[in-house]
């Protein structure tokens, strides 16, 4: 019996818009992900992950907040 890893998807929100992005490499962690994509979407460089990732359709999803907003 194969095990089948999830894909990953990282939807990015920025803008009031939503975006959803495949997974550019399997073994790339979060962090070389968004190295990846802030290629074309640069204003992700300050991302957080919102919270923690959640299965959607057979893929487990990241969402990618690239406002980290103000500390207190």
């Amino acid at each position: 019996m194969e095990i089948k890893q999830p894909a990953r998807i990282f939807r990015l929100k920025h803008d009031n818009e939503t975006i959803d992005l495949t997974d550019p490499n399997v073994a790339f962690s979060i962090k070389d992900v968004v190295n990846h994509y802030s290629v074309m979407y640069p204003h992700i460089t300050n991302y957080k992950i919102s919270k923690e990732p959640f299965f959607e359709n057979d893929n487990l999803v990241y969402e990618i907040d690239d406002e980290l907003g103000t500390h207190s």
